[in-house]
């Protein structure tokens, strides 16, 4: 999950601070369920 929104926030290429909120913001949304479940599930948080 957490590589998904870093490669998503380099594709937008934020370089101001001010940008980086709304950057973000776009960034989980596009991040769907299943890449929550699958980051849980590989720190072994669900079984």
């Amino acid at each position: 999950m957490w590589s998904k929104m870093k490669a998503i926030l380099r594709k937008q290429k934020v370089r101001v601070a001010s940008e980086l909120p709304e950057a973000v913001k776009k960034a989980l949304e596009m991040i769907r369920h299943t890449d929550c479940e699958g980051w849980f599930h590989a720190c072994g948080y669900m079984h």
